[in-house]
């Protein structure tokens, strides 16, 4: 839809893998170890051929009549287990044989992501307690179910703060993206999730023409090449 509505005027610069990859990188800001990002780095390292691993697992089937592929299916295991759902709901989710043993890649991202987002969740609570408590207090008022164990309700409140920290991190390297191609003469008119809908100053002969909008995309791939060198947002 913002290749259709947006594609005649800007360029959409996105973030490929987002969240995964912004989590991937938490050890840096010290909220968690290495350790706990094995699978999740083998993952953002080799996506295509990680999604192809489980397609091929699963024996995964696309719904075309949704406009679903079977790549669309897989994509949604990793991010479902980043924000704290089960490898057992995405399954039931997607219709899929619940005889198929869980993959043992897949099992270790689930247990080193669990550990992830308590890590996350304990690292808030030393160094921005006042927040953390609010938070835990507003997911623990509007999540609670009837039948939540305290166990259930814990791991509701870590996956919601945990999701509000990978989305304010990410939050944060857009802008630094933004300021980059603006500093280089590419305006971000509007930012749509992962990524932002930018325009630029064409040059005269860009205007017009193959090899001028070549020469535009150039441009903007190296200044987008810049910001990616800039300083990881410290804690």
């Amino acid at each position: 839809m913002r290749s259709l509505l947006a594609g005649e005027y800007y360029y959409d610069v996105d973030m490929v893998n987002s969240l995964p990859n912004v989590a991937a990188q938490l050890a840096r800001l010290g909220m968690t170890s290495e350790d706990n990002l094995r699978a999740l780095q083998v993952l953002c390292a080799d996506r295509t051929t990680m999604l192809r691993d489980m397609i091929d697992y699963y024996g995964l089937r696309g719904k075309p009549e949704l406009d679903i592929t079977a790549r669309d299916v897989a994509k949604a295991l990793p991010i479902r287990l980043l924000h704290g759902g089960s490898h057992e709901n995405w399954r039931r989710e997607y219709e899929l044989d619940e005889c198929v043993p869980v993959m043992p890649f897949a099992k270790q991202l689930e247990t080193e992501l669990a550990r992830v987002r308590h890590d996350v969740y304990v690292w808030m609570k030393q160094h921005d307690a006042v927040w953390t408590a609010s938070v835990e207090e507003h997911i623990r008022q509007q999540k609670a179910g009837p039948y939540d164990s305290e166990e259930s309700l814990q791991n509701k409140v870590e996956a919601g703060i945990f999701a509000r920290v990978i989305q304010n991190i990410e939050d944060v390297c857009l802008d630094k993206a933004r300021r980059v191609l603006r500093s280089e003469g590419w305006t971000a008119r509007s930012w749509q999730q992962d990524g932002l809908l930018v325009e630029g100053q064409l040059r005269a002969w860009e205007c017009d023409g193959w090899s001028g909008n070549v020469s535009a995309k150039l441009r903007l791939e190296s200044a987008m090449r810049r910001g990616q060198r800039r300083r990881w947002p410290t804690a």
